[in-house]
């Protein structure tokens, strides 16, 4: 399969999963949107964020989902706001959030590869986050196109789970620290289980793909774009609702990481 094959078949399995995360979250985060200035965001993510200074900036977010992390964004002071998803259905989730809170955010669907040149140098930040990257085949590809987006003195904003974590079985609870993949794996997964981190609904999905990237690839990827490194930290607490049985667990392994790099240039002005 090519890159743009795994993408045709990724977003089929994400739409199909759309419904059944509405039917898990949709109404607390109606709820929440109506209220002015609500986040979703957690301590951490934001932050970083306040860390960056994100008041007036343009900021956009890769594999946005349904947006609610965008239009947290949007609600902590920045300027315009872009979601880019290949998932229609939750785009359009996206969209009735935005409404519900009167929040002004774009959202785009698309090939996160094929993101028109209009986009090109038109953001301060763009973020990337929570089990994004994994369903990238082409790493360096995704960075290139990243860089194309950011304003000279751009940033982008990485909060993603641990790649150590590929190396376990999610299921495993009698040993759930047991290594079962090699950290140097190169070959795809398909799957055909479904796509409920949350409320573990069980249904056969359409079949998809992800990818499993090391620290290297990512660290390594923005650096070989031109990136300068911000600041970087791994942390101990789950953020994909997969693994959140090793939150607590001895010896305690890095289950996420923080990542800032910055595009060298002189910022624009917010606005």
């Amino acid at each position: 399969m090519d890159r743009s094959e795994y993408t045709r078949a990724n977003r089929l399995a994400w739409n199909q999963a759309a419904p059944v995360h509405e039917r898990r979250r949709f109404a607390d985060l109606l709820a929440g949107f109506r209220t002015p200035g609500y986040s979703c965001l957690d301590p951490v993510e934001t932050a970083v964020l306040n860390r960056i200074g994100v008041g007036g900036k343009a900021v956009a977010q890769l594999l946005c989902n349904n947006g609610r992390e965008i239009l947290s964004v949007r609600n902590l002071g920045a300027g315009r706001c872009v979601g880019f998803d290949i998932a229609d259905a939750f785009l359009e989730q996206g969209r009735r959030l935005a409404e519900a809170g009167g929040i002004e955010c774009e959202f785009v669907a698309g090939d996160v590869y094929e993101i028109p040149p209009g986009y090109d140098g038109a953001f301060d930040l763009v973020t990337v986050t929570i089990g994004a990257l994994c369903w990238l085949p082409d790493l360096p590809g995704f960075f290139a196109r990243l860089r194309r987006l950011l304003r000279p003195g751009g940033h982008v904003f990485l909060y993603e789970m641990h790649p150590f974590l590929d190396m376990l079985d999610p299921e495993d609870r009698e040993d759930p620290l047991r290594i079962r993949f090699s950290y140097f794996m190169t070959e795809p997964y398909e799957d055909l289980s479904g796509l409920d981190y949350y409320g573990k609904t069980e249904y056969e999905s359409a079949p998809k793909f992800w990818f499993h990237h090391r620290l290297a690839d990512v660290v390594g990827g923005l650096l070989r774009e031109g990136f300068a490194l911000v600041e970087f930290e791994e942390h101990p607490h789950d953020i994909s609702n997969v693994f959140a049985h090793l939150d607590g667990v001895e010896p305690r392994p890095p289950l996420c990481y923080t990542l800032v790099a910055r595009l060298p240039g002189a910022p624009r002005p917010p606005g």
